[in-house]
C-alpha cells in the first residue's frame, strides 16, 4: 500500500495544504480536514491551528469534535472559543475528554448544561464505566441523587442524550456479552472479559432499576426499557414488577431470541390491552414452544397468541410437536415427512386455519376477520413466488426462500442434463424427483439437496468439458486439412 502524499509533511507540502485551505470555502476546508484525518494519521499542526482560528464557526465545530492529537494549547484555545457550541463540541471529542475513570466529577462540575449534553454523548463515557460503574451516568439516572447540581428537567435531558450514544451503548453491551462476539472472541480481545462482563451487566441492571424510579410522565422508563441493552434476567425482573402495559411492551420490543424467560412471561401476560398487546408481541418472537402449549393455542380462542404465531418468522417446532400438530390438523402436514424441524410457514398456515374457524363464529367474527386479513397477507409473503424473476431478481419479494431457490436450480439443472441422451447416457429422473421433485416426502435436508445438486453439477461440468475438448480436436483437424489443401493447391498450380 502506497504512502499518502501527506503521511510525512515538509515545508513544500505544508505550503501546498495552506494554499488549498485558504482558497477553499468552509465546506472545502472541512473536506480537507477529513482527508487529512483519514485512518490513524493526524493533520499537520499548522493546518489544525488555522482550523481552530477559522472565522467560520462550522470549521471550528468540526475540529473541536473530530480533531486528534491536539496539544494543550489548542485544547485551551477551543475551551475558550467565543461560540458556546464549539466549546460544547469539544466535550464530545473522545481524544480530548477520554479519561472518565477519575475525572468525571471534574468534567461534569466545570461544564454548562449544553456541554454536559455533549459530554454524555462522548463515545468514551462508557469505556471506564464498564470498569467503574458507580460513575456519572449512574448518578444522572437516579432522580433522587443529590450529588449532582442538576434539576430534574436537566437530568432527564442528560438521560435521553446518553440513550442516543449508540457507540457507548454498543461497547457496554459487548462487554456484557450481549453483542455479536462469542465469549472466546471477547476473551481473546480482553483477558479480563469475565470481570468486564460482570461489571457491565451490573451497571446496566442498575440503570434499569433506577429507571423505575422515574414518573410515567417523564417517559424515562419506556425509553430505558425499549433502548437500553440488558440481559434476560434483568428484563424478566423488570417485567415482573411492571404495572404499565406500555412499559412491558417496550421490554418485549427490546427482547431477542436469547431472552427466553422474558418472552415466556410475555406469553403468560393476562393483560388484554389492544394498543400494547404483550401476548401478541411475545408469541411473535418466541423460538420454541412446548407441545402441550401449541396444542392449546391451535384449539383455543386466544387471538393474541394466534396472531403472534402467524407473524412469527423464527419459530421452529421439534418433531414431537410436529406429530401433535399433525393429529390436530388431520394429517395435512404430510409434506414435512420425517424432518426434525417444521417450516415456519406451515405452522402459520395452521394458525390461519384456526383464525378462519374463529372468523365464522358469532363470538369472534369481528376480531378474527381483522386478524385474518393481516395474517393472510403475512402468509402470502412466506410462499415462494413462481416467477423466477421474483425469486432471484433485485426487485423480488423478500423472504427466506433459500431451499426453494435450491430446488429451482436443481430442477433447471436436470432439464439441461437432457443433453446426456444425445451421448447415450440416460439420466435417472426418478432419482432427482425423490430428492427435489414436488412429489417428494420432504424428508431430505437442505444439505442433502445441496450435495445432490453439487454432484450433478460436477458430472454435468465434466460432460461439458469433454464435449468442448472433442469440438476443439475437431476444429484443429479441420484447420490442418484446410492448411494441407492450400499447400497442395499451391504446389501443383
Amino acid at each position: 500500500m502506497a504512502l499518502s502524499r501527506y503521511a510525512f509533511t515538509d515545508a513544500y507540502t505544508i505550503e501546498e495544504l495552506r494554499h488549498e485551505y485558504e482558497t477553499s470555502d468552509a465546506k472545502g476546508r472541512v473536506r480537507l480536514l477529513e482527508k487529512l484525518y483519514e485512518g490513524e494519521q493526524a493533520a499537520p499542526y499548522e493546518i489544525v491551528v488555522l482550523a481552530t482560528e477559522d472565522a467560520n464557526v462550522g470549521v471550528r465545530e468540526w475540529i473541536a469534535r473530530h480533531g486528534k492529537q491536539l496539544d494543550e494549547n489548542l485544547v485551551d484555545r477551543m475551551k475558550n472559543d467565543s461560540d458556546p457550541f464549539v466549546r460544547a463540541c469539544l466535550r464530545e471529542n473522545p481524544t480530548v475528554f477520554a479519561s472518565f475513570f477519575d475525572r468525571w466529577k471534574e468534567y461534569f462540575d466545570e461544564a454548562t448544561q449544553l456541554e454536559r449534553l455533549a459530554l454524555v454523548r462522548n463515545p468514551k463515557v462508557a469505556e471506564d464505566i464498564s470498569l467503574f460503574h458507580h460513575a456519572v451516568i449512574e448518578k444522572i439516572f437516579d432522580p433522587e441523587d443529590k450529588a449532582l447540581a442538576v434539576d430534574l428537567k436537566e437530568r432527564r435531558e442528560l438521560v435521553i442524550a446518553f440513550l442516543t450514544n449508540n457507540e457507548a451503548l454498543a461497547r457496554v453491551a459487548e462487554d456484557a456479552g450481549l453483542g455479536k462476539l462469542s465469549g472466546m472472541q471477547r476473551l481473546l480481545r480482553n483477558p479480563m472479559a469475565g470481570e468486564a462482563e460482570y461489571t457491565a451487566n451490573t451497571f446496566l441492571s442498575r440503570l434499569w432499576e433506577l429507571a423505575s424510579k422515574w414518573s410515567k410522565d417523564s417517559g424515562i422508563p419506556y425509553l430505558v426499557y425499549r433502548y437500553l441493552p440488558a440481559n434476560d434476567e434483568t428484563k424478566a425482573q423488570a417485567y415482573k414488577t411492571c404495572n404499565e402495559a406500555a412499559w412491558k411492551y417496550a421490554i418485549l420490543e427490546n427482547c431477542g431470541p436469547d431472552d427466553r424467560e422474558t418472552l415466556k412471561l410475555g406469553t403468560q401476560d393476562s393483560d388484554d390491552n389492544h394498543v400494547y398487546d404483550c401476548r401478541y408481541l411475545a408469541y411473535s418472537k418466541v423460538t420454541s414452544l412446548e407441545p402441550e402449549r401449541l396444542d392449546a393455542i391451535l384449539q383455543g380462542n386466544d387471538m393474541s397468541a394466534l396472531d403472534g404465531l402467524a407473524h412469527n418468522r423464527s419459530l421452529s417446532v421439534t418433531h414431537s410437536v410436529f406429530e401433535r400438530v399433525r393429529e390436530i390438523s388431520g394429517g395435512r402436514l404430510r409434506e414435512l415427512g420425517g424432518s426434525y424441524w417444521t417450516k415456519p410457514d406451515v405452522l402459520r398456515e395452521k394458525v390461519l386455519d384456526r383464525l378462519n374457524e374463529l372468523d365464522k363464529s358469532e363470538v369472534y367474527s369481528g376480531g378474527a376477520h381483522y386478524f385474518h386479513k393481516t395474517v393472510d397477507e403475512e402468509i402470502r409473503k412466506t410462499v415462494p413466488p413462481e416467477d423466477p424473476r421474483e425469486l432471484f431478481g433485485d426487485e423480488g419479494r423478500e423472504g427466506n426462500f433459500l431451499e426453494d431457490k435450491i430446488d429451482f436450480i436443481g430442477r433447471k439443472l436436470f432439464s439441461l442434463s437432457d443433453l446426456r441422451e444425445q451421448t447415450g447416457k440416460a439420466r435417472a429422473p426418478e432419482e432427482s424427483e425423490e430428492v427435489l421433485g414436488e412429489e417428494s416426502e420432504g424428508g431430505n435436508s437442505l444439505e442433502e439437496k445441496i450435495d445432490f445438486i453439487g454432484k450433478r453439477l460436477v458430472s454435468f461440468e465434466t460432460q461439458i468439458s469433454e464435449t468442448i475438448k472433442t469440438l476443439r480436436r475437431g476444429i484443429i483437424i479441420l484447420l490442418a486439412i484446410w492448411v494441407a489443401w492450400t499447400i497442395l493447391v499451391w504446389l501443383f498450380r
